[in-house]
């Protein structure tokens, strides 16, 4: 009997837990903790429960509360949406979008920006595309100008018309009379070469042609020319048929200025087969020569011919284009209204130069072998520094990595030949 007891709101039977006391368990009444809140309220002990409708979904649900009038909470908010806490209506006014949004007090017309884009949006003057008929959607500062949908409606359009608008009619080629586009004078590009062929360049006058004056019955296509091409008046000068005074002497002056005037002329020419035999057998015969041989190696190393080299090399710039490195620090001199000239014919030929003597070179990591450097670097920087120049070297990677650092050490230099 003292391990049993009976529900006060459920009725239910229930036992006594192991680690619960007798004194507690003679104390409690109800099964679980529903049972139990149910209890406090003061509902159920009296009856047994009650069948309610809901007041927004309109189902019926059993409680023990009699003041209860929702089945859920969800009901309970959506019929508070519109109401006081009292639960008398509020007078809301919705959305002029069309969207059924109510708006709150301080909101008049619209629900959001969203809303208000929409609205102006349908109010908009309707307009249909003059090339495909789709409807327009056009603002009222834009709707004299907007015409068109799209860009390529408008070059459709406009394909057949004048600046205005009107139809044009469709021309016909020059050449062969077949109908063609108004922004057209030839149907093909053959037609264009055979209609030019036969005028005068910029105007569309006749030329009367001519046949090629050495016999090969090949037009000639500009109306000062007598020959075709080189091949063909050399053809004509064999026959010696082209001048009158052919064969006749001509005065030593006339020759040592035909002589002068033809200096350098020859090169590149073609000779023949037999020439070139020629003049390859007399080089191998001057080449054996001992004589000739040691002339030609000693001018070689003469030293007023090797100053003359030297002289010539540096007046030469090598690569012709400027690198990528040396594009970037002329950039940023230029940027900061510093002067400088480039490749100036110094003993090796700095890639930059400020006045009065500060010479900047930029070596690149392969070429110069970093991080130690060429021989040859070695030596111009010795020479120029005895002679009294302000050498700075800078290598590719710090160039690409701080072009700032760079030119700033130049700016240091140039403060210090100023102070």
């Amino acid at each position: 009997m003292y391990n049993k007891k009976k529900c006060i709101i459920c009725n239910k039977i229930f036992y006594k837990k192991r680690n619960e006391s007798i004194k507690y368990f003679k104390t409690k009444r109800t099964c679980s903790n529903k049972c139990r809140f149910e209890d406090i309220k003061g509902i159920g002990r009296f009856c047994g429960g009650y069948n309610k409708i809901c007041r927004y979904c309109k189902k019926s649900f059993f409680t023990y509360d009699k003041n209860k009038k929702f089945c859920k909470k969800k009901c309970y908010h959506k019929w508070l949406n519109g109401r006081d806490r009292c639960g008398n209506l509020i007078i809301r006014k919705k959305c002029l979008c069309g969207c059924k949004k109510f708006l709150s007090e301080n909101k008049r017309k619209f629900y959001s920006f969203r809303c208000l884009s929409k609205y102006i949006i349908k109010r908009r003057p309707k307009r249909k595309c003059k090339y495909c008929n789709k409807s327009l959607n056009v603002s009222n500062y834009n709707k004299d100008i907007k015409k068109f949908c799209k860009k390529k409606c408008y070059i459709k359009w406009q394909k057949n018309r004048n600046k205005d608008g009107k139809l044009l009619k469709n021309k016909k080629c020059k050449y062969c009379d077949k109908k063609i586009p108004y922004n057209r004078n030839y149907c093909k590009f053959e037609h264009y070469n055979k209609y030019r062929l036969c005028r005068f360049p910029h105007t569309d006058k006749k030329i009367i042609l001519k046949k090629c004056k050495c016999g090969c019955k090949r037009i000639v296509r500009k109306h000062q020319h007598k020959f075709y091409n080189m091949k063909c008046f050399c053809n004509y000068r064999k026959n010696k048929s082209y001048n009158k005074f052919y064969g006749i002497k001509k005065s030593k002056s006339i020759r040592n200025k035909q002589s002068k005037g033809n200096k350098g002329k020859l090169k590149g020419t073609e000779h023949s087969k037999e020439y070139n035999k020629n003049v390859s057998k007399g080089v191998k015969k001057l080449w054996k020569n001992p004589k000739f041989r040691r002339k030609h190696i000693l001018s070689m190393k003469n030293p007023i011919v090797i100053k003359k080299m030297k002289n010539a090399r540096l007046k030469q710039i090598f690569p012709k284009k400027d690198t990528s490195i040396e594009v970037i620090i002329q950039k940023e001199l230029k940027r900061r209204k510093v002067k400088f000239k480039k490749h100036i014919p110094i003993i090796g030929q700095p890639d930059i130069f400020i006045k009065p003597n500060i010479c900047v070179f930029c070596d690149g990591d392969y070429w110069h072998s970093y991080p130690f450097g060429t021989s040859r670097d070695k030596e111009v920087n010795n020479s120029l520094k005895n002679k009294g120049y302000k050498v700075l070297r800078f290598w590719e990677r710090y160039i690409k990595l701080n072009i700032i650092g760079c030119v700033d050490k130049i700016e240091g230099v140039m403060l210090c030949f100023e102070n």
